[in-house]
């Protein structure tokens, strides 16, 4: 079990709670390394995230230099959506860590291995997420109403109902080419270390492509746009699961002073599976913000939330849908 993990969580929140301290200066840079990067995160539902994505990411590192970060995500949701005789009914907290490596191997271009440990389980956010909808964005969801808190349930069609469970999930490789310096190419793969019988893996090798364009707008403020398709792999516990996928994803990255940094990120993703329940199998869609903190010349860490259609009350379909009800998580690191 991921006991560290858990209690880190708290950390996680308490760190968001200090995002608002910033102050004017000029824009940080570290040996020709301007910390503009997008906020490096996905959608964490339950049936997506056995699956390989292709996350925004940072510039390509040059030949020789080296990039190590561990992150920490907490993803809360809980939906219940019937059509017909189906039944989709998802009440759970997702803890993920994750340690990604990645070093710049010439050429534009650069090499990342990623590993993560997933731990599904009752979570301690369902009153926090409560006092956020009623006393922040002021409205009332009737079905946390009548829930109790710290369920872990996630029973979709043509299955029985997983339960809580912790374990390694996928690993996975990226090769990243950059051209021109703004256009940057990504390939990924994964293999299937998972267990997806409990939903941490794929059960399969799945692959993708995706390309970013990276313009700058201002002398302070770098946008991206992102967009990719997954190859989902025949798995064995979700034959449901689509065979392509599509990503999208936009963000602007403010640089404040030479220390602190606002990411405001979109990010959209085809579902996972072909439920056949229209609220389950719509685009998923959230958006996050995200404060960065330059600890030193080469040290770093982001803080962040993401939150899906709740952020809006779902007014704003195209760009909101589905995802967690609401995600925190830092990410600390180190270039060398």
């Amino acid at each position: 079990m991921l006991k560290p993990v858990l209690n880190s969580r708290v950390a996680a929140l308490l760190l968001l709670a200090s995002a608002g301290v910033i102050s004017k200066a000029q824009a940080f840079d570290t040996d020709g390394w301007a910390n503009t990067g997008p906020l490096e995160i996905r959608n964490m539902r339950s049936i997506s995230i056995p699956f390989l994505r292709i996350d925004q990411r940072e510039p390509v590192l040059g030949l020789g230099q080296s990039d190590a970060r561990i992150a920490f995500q907490a993803a809360n949701d809980m939906r219940s959506l019937t059509y017909g005789a189906k039944v989709d009914y998802e009440d759970y907290e997702i803890d993920r860590l994750q340690l990604r490596y990645r070093r710049g191997i010439g050429d534009g271009a650069d090499l990342t291995i990623e590993v993560q440990l997933l731990d599904r389980n009752g979570g301690f956010m369902d009153p926090v997420i409560e006092f956020w909808h009623r006393y922040v964005l002021g409205i009332q969801v009737a079905l946390r109403d009548d829930t109790p808190y710290g369920q872990s349930m996630v029973d979709i069609p043509g299955h029985s109902p997983y339960g809580s469970s912790a374990g390694i999930g996928d690993t996975s490789v990226y090769l990243a080419k950059e051209f021109s310096g703004r256009l940057t190419a990504i390939a990924g793969l994964s293999l299937p270390t998972g267990n997806s019988g409990e939903l941490l893996g794929a059960g399969a090798v799945d692959a993708g492509l995706s390309v970013q364009y990276r313009t700058v707008i201002h002398s302070s403020v770098v946008a991206y746009a992102h967009a990719g398709a997954i190859y989902q792999g025949p798995d064995r516990e979700l034959p449901e699961a689509r065979r392509f996928v599509h990503q999208e994803g936009v963000s602007l990255v403010w640089t404040r002073n030479s220390r602190d940094s606002v990411i405001g990120q979109w990010d959209s993703e085809a579902s996972a599976l072909v439920s056949g329940i229209p609220g389950s199998d719509s685009g998923h869609r959230m958006l996050s913000l995200g404060w960065r903190r330059k600890l030193s010349d080469r040290k770093w860490l982001d803080v962040y939330f993401s939150e899906d259609g709740d952020f809006v009350n779902y007014s704003v379909d195209p760009l909101v849908n589905i995802a967690p009800d609401f995600t925190v998580g830092f990410v600390y690191g180190c270039r060398f």
